[in-house]
């Protein structure tokens, strides 16, 4: 999937790039084949991306395949981490800013002129919505007897989980809901390949001087990838095992590499 959203962005050499980087990453390989929980999560996440910004590069037609995919990513990601929610607000913001794109920033808040499209784009973003959360917690027991709050209480579980377990961080032992804020960035830099980060650091210097080719695709991509790390940190999030509960910004973040 990692590897398609490339395609789409870049071209097939990106898309190629972008599956070899990702296999070469040791710690996201690793959690492949070890991690029953947040590789899944991590899959959701991509997948729920990469069919957003395909559903909508065939607008005004409703593609049901990638409508489909959509609620399949929500599925996978959601209904393994309730995490996934933060989707939701990410989905709604790509809509609004495909909806000015297509009309400027003036015209778009002529609702009157362009209602059947700004209509149409609500109705598939809130079609994807109550599609997406019910079948996400259609295998969730808990869910299904209080479905309009039980999702929010176990986010506001998620983002700050009460067992704290020792973890081994810059040489001291500590408590991980008690890790300092350079926890998860350090992380991310000491555990990606060096050729990742050059490509990172490099493609968002290359976006600041060519402004021609951001795009509001990569945007997104962008924003998915710095917007989560963001709230982890602001949050001060129970986080250990290094980058484990950190692999679904992986994809994103090789993608843009």
């Amino acid at each position: 999937i990692a590897g398609l959203l490339g395609f789409r962005i870049g071209g097939a050499m990106c898309g190629l790039l972008t599956m070899i980087l990702l296999f070469f990453t040791p710690r996201f390989f690793g959690h492949a084949i070890n991690n029953l929980k947040d590789l899944p999560f991590a899959v959701g996440y991509i997948v729920s991306i990469y069919y957003f910004i395909r559903f909508f590069d065939f607008y005004p037609k409703l593609k049901y395949k990638y409508l489909l995919g959509v609620i399949v990513g929500l599925f996978l990601c959601l209904g393994t981490r309730s995490g996934g929610l933060m989707l939701y607000p990410m989905l709604f913001m790509y809509a609004g800013l495909y909806y000015i794109r297509l009309f400027g920033i003036k015209e778009a808040f002529r609702i009157k002129h362009h209602f059947n499209d700004f209509s149409k784009i609500l109705g598939c973003v809130l079609l994807v919505f109550i599609c997406g959360y019910f079948v996400s917690i259609i295998l969730w027991p808990w869910a299904l007897q209080d479905p309009l709050h039980a999702m929010t209480k176990s986010l506001k579980e998620f983002t700050n989980i009460g067992t704290s377990i020792k973890t081994i961080f810059e040489g001291k032992q500590m408590m991980s809901n008690m890790l300092p804020a350079s926890y998860a960035p350090k992380y991310l830099l000491i555990t990606t390949p060096i050729v990742t980060l050059i490509g990172l650091f490099g493609s968002i210097i290359y976006l600041g001087l060519k402004r021609k080719n951001f795009s509001l695709e990569i945007f997104f991509i962008l924003f998915c990838l710095f917007a989560p790390l963001t709230y982890i940190v602001y949050k001060h999030s129970n986080l250990y095992g290094g980058i484990r509960h950190l692999l679904f910004i992986i994809p994103p973040m090789t993608i843009i590499a």
